[in-house]
């Protein structure tokens, strides 16, 4: 019971308070392009979901090995980055045999290059989280995308109707401003001090 506690309640505090989409600015050039046309964000939320979950239990039990666990940090980045890279081909190579549609591999890809997913293993080693808790904040990151990618979604739909946006602020300007509102609130939620 426990585990299941620890792998939700990492996952929800991933997803609530400290969202590394909106906060992090992990993945968020992908989040502004998702919000846009939001019809692949089930997909590709379960993609960086299944990405992030295998990556990060897949280094958790590499660093139990001793001559792994005693390497610096940048060899840790590059087993992630080869371990994220055998995930990748494998995900394609199953992709292919089941003869899924161009647009599903080319998300494939998409999602398992984003700075997201390559962040949340080093996140877990610097964190030292055991698998529990490194399997929660994968799930949790691909639900924080998910929801990063909503409220941009929903934020955009009010900005294009609000006609006291200047025109210089239309578009993109407002989106950014307003997801850096958004930012700033989640930010204020977790309770750190933000220094200027």
């Amino acid at each position: 019971m426990s585990y299941a506690f620890s792998l939700a309640s990492t996952a929800l505090f991933v997803i609530a308070v400290q969202n590394p989409v909106l906060i992090g600015g992990l993945g968020s050039s992908e989040a502004f392009r998702m919000a846009a046309k939001p019809k692949w964000l089930l997909a590709f939320s379960a993609f960086i979901s299944m990405f992030s979950v295998s990556l990060s239990i897949i280094c958790v039990l590499l660093d139990l090995i001793p001559e792994i666990k005693a390497l610096n940090q940048h060899f840790h980045y590059l087993i992630y980055i080869g371990v994220l890279a055998a995930l990748y081909l494998a995900s394609c190579l199953i992709a292919m045999l089941l003869k899924a549609d161009k647009g599903l591999i080319s998300r494939l890809s998409v999602a398992a290059l984003n700075s997201l997913v390559l962040s949340i293993p080093m996140i877990n080693h610097l964190s030292g989280f055991n698998i529990y808790k490194a399997a929660g904040y994968g799930l949790g990151a691909g639900a924080a995308f998910c929801l990063a990618v909503l409220l941009i979604n929903a934020g955009v739909k009010r900005l294009r109707e609000n006609d006291e946006i200047p025109p210089a602020f239309k578009g993109s300007p407002a989106v950014f401003i307003y997801a850096a509102l958004i930012s700033l609130g989640l930010y204020a939620l977790s309770g750190r001090v933000l220094m200027i």
